[in-house]
């Protein structure tokens, strides 16, 4: 399957689990360290507005370690072609 093909198969069916980050991307000792570590919160990066909004909870709650995550795609509708 070509690249395409793979994105619009991710893109129409939203999988819970896309693919296995390597070890030296996201060690399991890391992913260890964020299960052990109290007030982990987890902030999708989409846009300045996300990061205001996580420096924010960061003022307001005793957050102690962050995990970002992005979005599939810049849009979620209109034309399908376009991030391709």
């Amino acid at each position: 399957m070509n690249i395409s093909g793979r994105l619009l198969e991710i893109l129409a069916n939203k999988p819970d689990h896309v693919t296995d980050f390597p070890e030296w991307m996201l060690s399991n000792s890391t992913i260890q360290e964020i299960r052990n570590t109290e007030n982990t919160a987890i902030a999708e990066i989409v846009g300045r507005d996300s990061i205001a909004a996580t420096i924010r909870a960061c003022e307001t709650r005793p957050i102690r370690s962050i995990v970002p995550t992005i979005a599939y795609a810049g849009t979620e509708y209109g034309n399908w072609t376009f991030p391709f």
